[in-house]
């Protein structure tokens, strides 16, 4: 599924077929939640979590994509729903610091 996603954002996205176009969903269709720039970043972090920890990249994949409870990620990796909670939670920051754009230090001059 996320190849999926992602081949798909990098084919709208592509200038030769009308990347920089912007189209308007009609006012009876749903807008895009998310632009197509999103999937290719998060491919990268999820790339670079691969890369790191690769427990949590296969983590992301069940939860994420695959679409499974935790409870049901925890009996397929024969782990604690505790531990899945957690790791879950340190995937999702790990994948946040990746996607979302540095906030200014305390120290740094607005």
């Amino acid at each position: 599924m996320r190849h999926l996603l992602v081949d798909h954002a990098r084919a709208s996205s592509a200038h030769k077929r009308g990347g920089g176009l912007v189209v308007a969903p009609l006012p009876d269709e749903p807008a895009d939640p998310q632009p197509a720039t999103h999937w290719i970043d998060l491919d990268r972090a999820l790339g670079e979590l691969a890369e790191v920890d690769p427990r949590l990249h296969e983590l992301v994949a069940l939860l994420y994509f695959a679409g499974l409870s935790r409870e049901e990620v925890a009996e397929l990796l024969g782990r604690d729903v505790r531990t899945v909670a957690r790791d879950w939670l340190r995937a999702r920051a790990f994948l946040y610091a990746r996607l979302e754009p540095a906030a200014p230090s305390p120290s740094a001059p607005l």
